[in-house]
Formats: C-alpha cells, sequence, structure tokens
C-alpha cells in the first residue's frame, strides 16, 4: 500500500469515522479498503447495501461477504447475498444470525457442505430445517452439529442418539433439549464420552445418575457428582470411593439454602460441586482463609486438595447452620 492508501485504510477501519466520509471512500478502488468499510459498525445501511452489490474485481466477493457479516445489514440485503455466484458469500450469509429463516431453509439445500455445516450452526435455524439437513446425510459431521444445536426437534434428537457415529451420540448427549428416555439410552453407551456427556446433562433423571455415580471411570464419577441434579445420598457414596477422595476438589463459590447441621454431620457440605468436607469446612473458618489452594486431611485420614475461591455470599450461607 502506499502512504495515501495507508491513511485511507485506517480511516475505513475507525470506527469514529463518520458515515457520509465511509459513504466517500466505498467508492475506492481498492478492495481491501471497501471491505474495511463494510466491517466497520458506523457504516451506514445504504452503504452497506450498495457494497452488496460490489462487482469492481475478481476479489469484489470479499467485500459482499463482509457485507453479510455486518451485524447491521438488513435482511433483504442478506436474502440477495444467498444466492451470490460466490461460495465464501453464501457462506458468510449461512453464518449469519439475522439472515431470515426461510434463507436459512434454502442454503440448507446447498451442495457445499461448508454452507450446510454454517446452517446447522446456526442459532437462528428452524427445527424443521435441522431436521432436513439429517435425512439421508452420510457426512456425520452435519449430523454432529445438528445434534448440538438447541434448536433440533425432539424427533431429531430421538434419532440421532441411535446414530452410528459416537461424536454424534455424544453432541445429543449433551443438548439439554434430548429427552429422558434418550439420555437412559445414552447412559449405557459403549463409548465413555458419550457417557460423560450424559453425567453433565442438568435433565439426565436421577436414577440414571446413581446408575453412572458406579461408573468403574473416576471422571465420570466426579462429573455426576457436579450435576446440580445429583442427590446427596449420591454424593456421599462417591466420597466414599478412594480414588475420589484423593482427588482434587473444586469449591464453587454460591449461596446454598441447603446447608444444615444434618448435612454437616454426613462431613458434606451440599449443592457445590463435588461437595466439600467437614474437615476443610472447619479448617477454612477456622483459619479465615483467604482464597488459593489449600491441603487438608479428611476426617478418614485422606489428603485432599481444594481450590478454595473464597467470597462472602459463601460465608453467609454458612451461617445458617
Amino acid at each position: 500500500m502506499t502512504n495515501e492508501n495507508l491513511d485511507a485504510y485506517d480511516t475505513a477501519e475507525n470506527p469514529n469515522t463518520p458515515p457520509e466520509m465511509l459513504a466517500q471512500l466505498a467508492r475506492d478502488d481498492d478492495w481491501i479498503i471497501r471491505a474495511t468499510i463494510a466491517s466497520n459498525p458506523n457504516t451506514s445501511v445504504e452503504t452497506l447495501v450498495q457494497l452488496a452489490s460490489d462487482e469492481f474485481d475478481n476479489r469484489d466477493w470479499h467485500v459482499r461477504a463482509t457485507v453479510a457479516n455486518n451485524p447491521h445489514t438488513p435482511r433483504r440485503t442478506l436474502i440477495q447475498l444467498a444466492t451470490d455466484s460466490s461460495w465464501g458469500v453464501r457462506l458468510a450469509v449461512a453464518k449469519s444470525p439475522n439472515t431470515p429463516r426461510e434463507t436459512l431453509a434454502q442454503l440448507a439445500l446447498a451442495k457445499d457442505i461448508d454452507v450446510r455445516s454454517a446452517v446447522a450452526c446456526n442459532p437462528g435455524t428452524p427445527g424443521e430445517t435441522l431436521a432436513q439437513l439429517v435425512k439421508g446425510v452420510e457426512d456425520f459431521q452435519i449430523r454432529e452439529l445438528v445434534a448440538r444445536n438447541s434448536n433440533t426437534t425432539v424427533e431429531a434428537l430421538i434419532q440421532l442418539a441411535k446414530d452410528n457415529s459416537f461424536r454424534v451420540r455424544g453432541a445429543t448427549a449433551k443438548n439439554t433439549s434430548t429427552p429422558a428416555s434418550s439420555l437412559v439410552l445414552l447412559a449405557t453407551d459403549e463409548y465413555s464420552e458419550v457417557r460423560l456427556e450424559v453425567a453433565a446433562n442438568p435433565n439426565t433423571p436421577v436414577a440414571t445418575l446413581e446408575q453412572l455415580a458406579k461408573a468403574k471411570e473416576l471422571y465420570i464419577r466426579e462429573v455426576v457428582a457436579d450435576n446440580p441434579g445429583t442427590p446427596l445420598d449420591t454424593v456421599v457414596q462417591l466420597l466414599s470411593y478412594e480414588d475420589t477422595q484423593k482427588s482434587s476438589i473444586l469449591v464453587e463459590v454460591q449461596p446454598s439454602t441447603h446447608v444444615s447441621t444434618a448435612v454437616l454431620e454426613v462431613s458434606v457440605i451440599y449443592p457445590m460441586p463435588l461437595a466439600l468436607a467437614l474437615g476443610a469446612y472447619t479448617w477454612i473458618k477456622q483459619n479465615n482463609a483467604t482464597p488459593g489452594e489449600r491441603v487438608f486431611t479428611t476426617t478418614t485420614g485422606e489428603q485432599v486438595t481444594i481450590y478454595y475461591r473464597g467470597g462472602s455470599a459463601f460465608w453467609k450461607a454458612l451461617s445458617n447452620d
């Protein structure tokens, strides 16, 4: 770039540049400057509409794609760009959260797998379009992306829970819209990665969490203990495992209405990730501990590392014991 172009680029990039000046620069011969203007949050809608038809040279598609990425680009312009001759522009439209639902449904039929994948990821894609995306699709990546989308229909999630790809099943297990019946099924999956996602899902049935609490894998049992739906007696049971007692315990700071003398008698304060042994609670309170890492010995003689985050809400909750 020449010095003159560098000055123009700096002006095009500056979010404080007046819209009128940006409109003048939008006619510059340099596509980089025009693309920069297309990304500027201060660029007027009129200028964005103008740049959506940019055809100065063979790199003009970069400008149009940047227009599609701009959150201020009007819906009518996104509809126009959805039929652009350039794959890169259509991809940008498929990624935009502002793209109309009808346009996303149209792009879901694209031959380009990257465009269809972007539609599968888009938070604005309706459930019926996501369901159509996975029908007869051999590429597991699109099915995985659909399984992760919170808009995916229950009917589609039920089918995805039976997918032959463990990655698709894992994504389904993670989705909070997945029905309980599918989570129960996925809890017996041959892949521990899938069972781990079931253990973390806040909607997993209690009976299934209790089943997963007996998993041979320590990391699955720890995630079960972290799940807010896990009953207290199951957390206590988890603490009885030798490898769990020796593992690191992360103490989250959050008000708890469940702290009581009865809970303290079983040496557990709940709900908190993994739970907090009574010995640690006593040590922290007596020593007015500051946030940081501490090592203490439990009532069973096991050494446990605690990463204490501190906080007045924590002490306020405990003051009611």
